[in-house]
């Protein structure tokens, strides 16, 4: 009785069980995480490529195509500098590039701060302002300082402030007669002038109004002399003024040597001198 109710159980017992390979089922879910992997990769592979693609596509459109090239350059502001002589400047800089592959063409890339070296190395003015405007357009608004005299130095001749910066080159000498400033011809080696004889020679250009009847000034002249300018007069002799005495008994004495003693014959002579007191020396 005891065997055979003991086999029963045990026959209930091994009937229940499963007989499954747990190695086998292991590996199978390897594989199939395995292929997951493999699927995940390739769509990461995927994206990473195009976005790169995209990248790609959008540094080219920004960089090298022709929506973002300059076309167009706006100046304002100013009635002497030459506006046309500005935007050659922005051409010329556009026609420029770094390392040769990235062009100074695209409003991007343009060099604001290399422009405004360039144009300030040039002209001199109390406000410049350069503006990019998307896409294609570059501004340059400027205030340029008021001209107080002409400098000449050789055959050119070029338009300054009154401390002697010069603003800008005169492109056609004609205009030099129509214009009311002082010539000022510089014949020294050093390119700038003392601020103490610009200011003399602005203040002996208007004195000189006074005496327009008397002559007519022609242009100033700046030389190695110590405390010297010399006036050239139109059809007329030089006059050496002294930069440490007044100038209107300067004038006195040459109007003196001009009315009482040479008269006409004043013209001819080659140059008139009252830099030293009372005294007036003439050849």
């Amino acid at each position: 009785m005891f065997l055979k109710k003991s086999h029963k159980n045990n026959k209930k017992f091994y009937q229940r069980k499963k007989y499954t390979n747990p190695f086998f089922q292991k590996s199978k879910k390897r594989k199939r995480h395995h292929i997951d992997n493999s699927r995940i990769l390739k769509i990461s592979k995927f994206f990473l490529l195009g976005l790169i693609l995209f990248i790609g596509l959008t540094i080219w459109f920004v960089i090298y195509s022709n929506y973002f090239s300059i076309k167009e350059i706006e100046v304002r502001g100013g009635d002497k500098i030459n506006p046309e002589s500005i935007r050659e400047a922005v051409w010329e800089q556009i026609d420029d590039s770094y390392l040769v592959v990235i062009p100074q063409k695209n409003i991007f890339i343009f060099n604001k701060n290399k422009l405004k070296n360039t144009l300030e190395n040039k002209y001199v003015f109390n406000d410049l302002l350069i503006v990019k405007k998307i896409p294609d357009k570059i501004i340059v608004e400027f205030n340029e300082k008021e001209y107080a005299l002409i400098l000449q130095r050789g055959d050119r001749y070029y338009y300054c402030g009154d401390n002697a910066e010069i603003i800008s080159e005169i492109d056609n000498v004609i205009e030099i007669s129509q214009k009311d400033y002082p010539i000022i011809e510089s014949l020294i080696e050093r390119t700038k002038i003392e601020q103490a004889q610009i200011a003399y020679i602005l203040e002996l250009f208007q004195v000189f109004k006074n005496y327009e009847k008397e002559f007519k000034i022609n242009k100033f002249i700046i030389d190695e002399e110590l405390n010297t300018v010399k006036v050239k007069l139109l059809d007329g002799p030089k006059i050496f003024f002294n930069t440490g005495n007044e100038i209107e008994k300067q004038i006195n004495k040459v109007l003196i040597i001009k009315n009482e003693k040479l008269k006409e014959s004043f013209f001819d002579k080659e140059y008139i001198d009252v830099r030293i007191g009372d005294s007036i020396y003439y050849r």
